[in-house]
């Protein structure tokens, strides 16, 4: 095997937390925001939803001013908003706010500027619409129309920004492990019951269902005598798309679950009982492990190798699992330091399958490592 810096001697790492803000703001939403020039009447012309002034003019179809910022189709950043729009040349432009459209407007403004600060908009998430007319030699011309959304969010997204998860989605068991199916379903086992397991080869019954992510349910219950209670195992999915569990409770068996037939077969013993066990599928298909002091003894727990063309484990003394020591003070093991000891030490460690055997160990051990698969093991 060979040393690599670990990452645990990088200290200080951060955390990031996401926080959702909404902005408050006060006052009252009528009149007109401030900046605004001239009187706060709505602008003549094709306003929907404002009053019209007694007098008319006809809207020429001539282009009028167009918004720069905010950009349109965006999220507002608060209750307050600055609108900017090109120089038209116009006497006066209008602008006209509504929430949602159709509404009566929130704002109807006219100014001589081409810019303008608004106040006391909707912060719910919700649709705004934002029309813009300029006034050329005393003709209000067509208007130009922006939408944007509200700062804050809908009662919808607030509910799901406060609930993230969904409602619990009932299963006709209680997984003590779980797999990935290659066409996306999850597949779901218990030992000794829908809800229990045990270490007595008497009750290593395996309880299976497969969960459907696109329809939120599970299958039926299925039973097999399989002999082997699959609790805390090891996991590879082969390149077949079948699952290998090698390990757990029933410390020394594999099973593999066949996704075309949807049933679990007996393979080969492990030469080494191990619970909580790491396992990784190697380039060639073929599946590599190591520790598990959880269960069949504490240490001891050297490497194995599971063959896809002969379907049965070797034993790898090249790799063992030990923990930490003065003899081994100069070239870190695989295991710890860990204050439990090896029994939790050498657990589920962060394998890597690569290429011509080998495996890449990324801890959590002290050390990280390069590990050959090839003959004994190195």
């Amino acid at each position: 095997m060979r040393n690599v810096p670990s990452m645990r001697a990088f200290r200080g790492l951060g955390s990031v937390s996401l926080a959702f803000l909404v902005a408050c703001g006060g006052g009252s939403s009528g009149g007109g925001g401030g900046g605004a020039q001239g009187s706060a009447a709505a602008p003549a012309g094709k306003v929907q939803g404002a009053t019209a002034s007694a007098a008319k003019p006809t809207a020429s179809e001539e282009p009028g001013a167009a918004l720069i910022s905010p950009a349109p189709g965006s999220k507002l950043s608060g209750r307050t908003a600055t609108f900017v729009w090109s120089d038209r040349g116009a006497s006066e432009y209008g602008l006209t706010i509504e929430s949602p459209p159709g509404a009566p407007p929130l704002h109807d403004i006219v100014t001589t500027t081409t810019s303008l600060s608004v106040h006391d908009l909707p912060a719910d998430g919700a649709e705004i619409l934002v029309r813009l007319r300029s006034r050329v030699d005393g003709e209000w011309l067509a208007a130009n129309e922006y939408g944007f959304t509200a700062a804050g969010y809908t009662a919808a997204q607030s509910t799901a920004a406060s609930k993230p998860w969904s409602d619990p989605i009932p299963l006709p068991l209680v997984p003590a492990s779980a797999a990935h199916l290659p066409d996306g379903r999850l597949l779901l086992w218990a030992g000794r019951s829908p809800t229990d397991f045990s270490k007595s080869s008497w009750h290593a019954w395996t309880f299976t269902s497969v969960f459907d992510p696109a329809t939120q349910a599970a299958g039926g219950l299925s039973i097999t005598a399989t002999g082997h209670q699959m609790f805390c195992p090891g996991l590879s999915m082969l390149a077949d798309g079948s699952i290998l569990v090698s390990g757990g409770s029933n410390a020394t068996r594999t099973s593999l679950y066949n996704p075309a037939l949807g049933r679990w077969a007996v393979g080969a013993q492990l030469g080494i009982a191990r619970a909580y066990n790491a396992s990784t599928i190697l380039s060639d298909g073929s599946v590599f492990t190591v520790g598990g002091s959880f269960d069949g003894g504490q240490g001891g727990k050297s490497g194995e190798l599971w063959s896809a063309s002969t379907r049965t484990w070797r034993t790898l003394a090249g790799v063992p699992s030990e923990m930490p020591s003065a003899a081994n003070a100069s070239d870190p093991p695989l295991n710890g330091p860990d204050a439990a000891g090896v029994y939790r030490g050498d657990n589920h460690m962060w394998l890597f399958g690569a290429a011509d055997g080998w495996v890449f160990h990324a801890g959590p051990a002290a050390a990280m490592h390069w590990i050959d698969t090839r003959g004994s093991g190195a």
